[in-house]
């Protein structure tokens, strides 16, 4: 309306002055709000991130002291073994996490990968003490049944924190729709009550020798917690397919920058099927698994990062690198019959400095048509 200034000239803003995303709407986005969010008290955040590496890391070097103490004989086989599981399950997920963590600290895939790798090398520091009981036959106490005891239990969490959640995630942190809140449910609740039910069953079974669980119940009771345990067992083998499923249909409906970015998630993911099927344990020997294992969560940090995201384009043109999800450098944008480009397209980002066309974040403001080249200038609104 004449005579009211509008919500842009009020705030400042020109009629082809850039504006940024969140500026276009009075509301903010949820997208802006997010990063709100992420940057309070960036100190903490930091804290946390190294801290979840920094325990994952503890347990890994507290099983190798441990290994060095009790093994005997001590083999470079041993040793090599050891070493490939730590690097691929605890210390290659803990890494990617704590990357992503620091880089992306609004999207949870990287949270999800630390908490996962911390959960892989809470059975590392006790392993080969409770092993040489096992093999000698002896008495186990107190602390070694329960390291039994979690031997078997805390794969499941592992497993959920690192593939299925993930892959519910991928690639923004953002569930395909509400639909799918329910896999999550089922997820998590899966692992609770089977981590729950499972300290109160009897005797593990995936140890040479039966340990008893000394948490463990008798009669009724325990043929009921088994039950429940097998009931959330149930609840996360269902939800890790389904998990898969949503990331099969979230890349046939993705476009652009998405597109690429779960392109790269299927390529980790065929390179570990790759490494598996392929005979490689001729040159890679005990680290044929751990290059498998750490395939995935490396494409997906790609994937994340968005580093080097590649456009095949149609046949007979040049690849085009896109970082970021932009244009590489030197691509122009086309341009209307005025010379001008369309309002609404991104620009490349020239470098830092005050707002510009090309700042990421902004577009330019949407102008009518005007003279051509050499014409009057432009007038500003009338306020």
């Amino acid at each position: 309306m004449l005579g009211r200034p509008t919500a842009n000239v009020a705030a400042g803003w020109g009629r082809n002055d850039p504006v940024p995303l969140t500026r276009q709407d009075h509301r903010a986005s949820p997208d802006h709000a997010k990063e709100q969010m992420g940057k309070l008290q960036p100190r903490t955040r930091t804290v946390l991130a190294w801290g979840l590496w920094l325990a994952t890391f503890g347990c890994c070097a507290a099983g190798l002291v441990v290994a060095l103490v009790v093994t005997r004989p001590l083999t470079l086989g041993v040793l090599v073994e050891g070493a490939s599981y730590a690097l691929a399950f605890p210390l290659g997920y803990a890494t990617v996490g704590l990357v992503l963590a620091l880089r992306r600290p609004t999207n949870p895939i990287g949270w999800l990968y630390a908490a996962s790798g911390l959960a892989w090398s809470s059975i590392i520091p006790l392993a080969p003490w409770v092993d040489l009981l096992l093999r000698e036959h002896r008495p186990l106490p107190l602390a070694a049944q329960l390291h039994a005891m979690a031997g078997e239990l805390m794969w499941a969490p592992a497993i959920a924190l690192g593939v299925t959640l993930p892959a519910l995630l991928l690639p923004d942190g953002r569930l395909r729709s509400r639909r799918w809140r329910v896999v999550v449910v089922a997820a998590v609740a899966g692992i609770v009550i089977f981590i729950g039910a499972g300290l109160l069953a009897g005797t593990t079974s995936e140890t040479p020798v039966p340990v008893g669980n000394p948490l463990g119940l008798a009669g009724v009771p325990l043929r009921v917690a088994t039950a429940i345990a097998y009931t959330g067992l149930a609840l996360h083998f269902a939800s890790l397919p389904t998990a898969l499923v949503c990331l099969l249909l979230r890349f046939r409906s993705s476009r652009g920058v998405e597109r690429q970015q779960l392109r790269w998630v299927v390529a980790g993911a065929a390179a570990a099927v790759v490494v598996l099927l392929l005979p490689l344990g001729v040159l890679v020997g005990g680290w044929k698994d751990g290059i498998a294992v750490l395939c995935v969560p490396v494409s997906v940090a790609v994937a994340v990062l968005r580093y080097r995201l590649w456009d095949l384009g149609p046949p007979g043109q040049p690849h085009r690198h896109l970082r970021g999800g932009h244009r590489p450098a030197g691509a122009a944008l086309p341009a209307d019959p005025a010379g001008r480009h369309p309002p609404g397209r991104r620009l490349r980002q020239p470098g830092r400095g005050r707002p510009d066309p090309g700042r990421r974040g902004c577009v330019l403001a949407a102008a009518p048509p005007g003279p051509g080249p050499g014409g009057p200038a432009l007038q500003p609104p009338p306020l």
